[in-house]
């Protein structure tokens, strides 16, 4: 019978210290802190921040990098991609080009969108810079302003102060 007790007073114990382990306070994970971020003012003023999709296409003559963040709570996406003519990743100043038409040099374009639906507008870049600091695999760092307008021609939009800090 005392090895009955002993039993029984393990197992409540240790039942008390496991319960006692576990309470209702659970820490959520930390947000990762944003890859792309900008200011936009005009149209609309706000922060941007987001993570990034990366995306890299052989486009025949070109190699294009992708850069893609999507801030759900204003529903707002951004794109920003740069097109290398010798198909080689690097770093350096990109200008922003609102056409590739004739275009003999590395350029960049740019896009975003704002709301969904039939409410959704898109804005086009006019002009702008890209300038990536460091990219070595997956590793992108530098920054970036540009005009837009919407696709209709009636609003405008300024990006600004943007950063570029994707780090995988």
């Amino acid at each position: 019978m005392t090895k009955s007790i002993y039993k029984f007073l393990f197992f409540f114990v240790s039942i008390l210290c496991f319960l006692n382990s576990c309470n209702d306070t659970v820490n959520p994970p930390q947000p990762l802190p944003p890859e792309m971020s900008a200011n936009f003012s005009g149209y609309d003023s706000l922060k941007f921040e987001s993570q990034v999709l990366i995306t890299k296409n052989n486009l025949g003559d070109r190699l294009q990098l992708g850069l893609s963040g999507y801030m759900d709570s204003k529903q707002i996406g951004m794109v920003i991609s740069i097109f290398y003519l010798d198909s080689i990743l690097k770093a350096g100043t990109f200008n922003i080009v609102s056409s590739s038409q004739g275009i003999n040099y590395d350029y960049a374009m740019a896009a975003l969108y704002i709301g969904k639906g039939d409410n959704q507008k898109t804005f086009y870049a006019d002009s702008g810079t890209v300038i990536i600091t460091q990219i070595k695999g997956l590793t992108i760092n530098g920054s970036f302003k540009f005009f837009a307008t919407e696709l209709n021609g009636d609003s405008q939009l300024i990006v600004d102060n943007g950063v570029l800090a994707i780090n995988w």
